[in-house]
């Protein structure tokens, strides 16, 4: 079973531990961002603003509920280079809460952007009020019960459509794409229609390149498909 399964459950029992099953908007929101943080394991200040785009100051109030949820030992965080929001993570508390076994992405990760950008995908789909599952970074077992080499960003399931999700915001060479699509095609043999997304700002024929047979679809946007 999939981690995030079994995030609903255990979020109910630790609202009950508090004092009922009725949430105030305080918990609510405290949970729809756990949510986002056991699907996307690091994610930034400017990201869990989106939690309260209705309410004035949303920049205030998200870094007030974090700093919060700090205390409490539910998520820690970390201050980058000046310019760019804190990030933040699941305490190794709220991964035993959650029943989280993935191991946990250190904060000093050098992809961090990378897991960022997943986690605005998420956001817009999210947003979109069709997300049924996001699945961060599939890593499936062939056959023989071994683990693939390739390993999409996430799979996404929504009210009209499940796909794989690539995310490749930084440019990347004719041969490093024709690469990745030579590993991806030994996982479509056993996956052979359920389509990839992959969200690029280069051009469909350079982000294609070596993709012959697969299901692969090119866009700027996940707002161009949901």
């Amino acid at each position: 079973m999939d981690d995030n399964c079994h995030i609903q459950v255990d979020f109910c029992i630790h609202i009950q531990k508090e004092g009922g099953l009725k949430m105030t908007i305080k918990q609510r929101k405290r949970n729809q961002i756990l949510s986002f943080m056991a699907t996307i394991p690091i994610v930034s200040t400017v990201q869990v603003e989106y939690f309260f785009k209705e309410y004035g100051s949303p920049k205030k109030r998200a870094s007030e509920m974090l700093c919060q949820m700090q205390e409490e030992n539910l998520v820690e965080g970390k201050n980058r280079e000046i310019g760019k929001p804190k990030i933040w993570r699941l305490t190794k508390h709220s991964r035993d809460l959650m029943g989280i076994t993935r191991r946990p992405t250190p904060l000093t990760y050098r992809n961090i952007d990378h897991i960022l950008s997943i986690g605005n995908v998420y956001l817009e789909v999210l947003d979109s009020g069709t997300l049924r599952s996001f699945q961060y970074e599939i890593r499936e077992k062939n056959k023989t019960g071994n683990f693939k080499v390739y390993c999409p960003d996430a799979f996404v399931q929504t009210d009209t459509a499940s796909f794989f999700l690539e995310v490749q915001r930084s440019p990347l060479s004719r041969s490093n794409w024709r690469e990745k699509w030579k590993v991806a095609k030994a996982f479509f043999k056993e996956n052979p229609s359920t389509p990839i997304i992959t969200i690029s700002d280069q051009r469909k024929e350079i982000v294609s390149f070596g993709a012959e047979g697969l299901p692969l679809s090119v866009v700027k946007t996940i707002k161009d498909i949901i």
